[in-house]
């Protein structure tokens, strides 16, 4: 239990320190009218679980460790749920509402298209 512990905690930190990079990345550029730092790092997490799980199950069969590390771990401190519901709320109660309703559009939809990309885009490497 410890040891896959360790590992979700090494793939944690690495996916936080991503998130945190990314989203001040995006304030700096893109401004903070609306979150696209959240955005960012939602979308790219789930076009990489689709690309990743794609691999790691139907071509690699990668090790249940690396899968703990990349899945639980890194995507776990990448994405984030709430954060994405707080800064959503936040759009609401300011009167943002079509900020707020696209930001709820955004992440889930294109969440959803961002997953089967890169299961398509991993198909198309590896098959």
């Amino acid at each position: 239990m410890l040891y896959h512990l360790t590992i979700v905690m090494g793939g944690a930190a690495l996916g936080g320190a991503a998130r945190y990079l990314i989203s001040t990345l995006a304030m700096h550029k893109l401004g903070i009218t609306f979150p696209y730092g959240t955005l960012i790092v939602n979308l790219l997490g789930c076009f990489i679980i689709g690309l990743f799980t794609a691999v790691a199950f139907d071509h690699f069969n990668f090790s249940p460790q690396i899968r703990l590390f990349v899945l639980a771990g890194f995507l776990g401190g990448l994405t984030t749920f709430s954060s994405f519901c707080y800064e959503t709320i936040g759009l609401f109660q300011a009167g943002n509402i079509n900020f707020a309703l696209g930001n709820i559009a955004l992440n889930t939809f294109i969440g959803l298209i961002a997953v089967r990309l890169g299961t398509y885009i991993a198909r198309i490497i590896f098959f």
